[in-house]
């Protein structure tokens, strides 16, 4: 993806709907006009747009420049839109496809190293013996195509992951579009 995505929610409708309002002074136009207690002004609204075609010039002109192609180019091909990895090649903004072994190895070539003159090491959180024996009880419950629920009773923690798990996934079932490009708002649009 080559694009650039700005937000900055405010909440002065509700707390309106809540019967909360705020008042202040300032002593310039702009005082206090990024508080998510009043809307933005229309000149904020501006330094943000311009904020935003700034930092993307620099980003189609940084990709312009590391895929020898113009800016005209990369702009064609940018505008926030999301490319898989055989689209992406195809447009010239990758060189190959492949997987955490290949960026390895890609990596090592690029610094000059050989092999065995490096080591990789995947840093993860550590966890208790509990949260262990847990994971690998509810892979092989999956395996096995049986709802860990029962565990719910015993480990209340376990219950609040699934139900936000199943909230968080259910969410996801919303996003089904062919190009996979997504943007979402929270907010209530006119």
């Amino acid at each position: 993806s080559i694009g650039i995505l700005s937000m900055l929610p405010t909440f002065e409708r509700s707390l309106a709907r809540l019967g909360v309002y705020t008042d202040g002074v300032g002593s310039t136009e702009i005082a206090g006009a990024m508080r998510v207690d009043r809307a933005l002004t229309d000149k904020v609204k501006r330094v943000l747009q311009l904020n935003i075609e700034n930092g993307y010039d620099d980003f189609v002109n940084g990709v312009a420049q590391n895929r020898d192609m113009t800016y005209d180019e990369v702009d064609a091909i940018a505008q926030g839109k999301v490319w898989l990895g055989r689209e992406a090649k195809d447009n010239g903004l990758i060189d190959v496809i492949g997987n955490i072994d290949d960026a390895i190895a890609l990596a090592a070539e690029a610094a000059s190293l050989s092999d065995g003159d490096y080591d990789t090491r995947f840093i993860e959180p550590q966890l208790s013996e509990e949260e262990q024996f847990l994971m690998q009880l509810l892979d092989a419950s999956a395996k096995f195509g049986v709802s860990p629920t029962w565990l719910a009773p015993r480990y209340p923690n376990v219950s609040q992951a699934m139900s936000l798990v199943e909230r968080e996934l259910a969410k996801l079932s919303r996003f089904n579009d062919p190009l996979h490009t997504y943007a979402e708002c929270f907010c209530d649009i006119r």
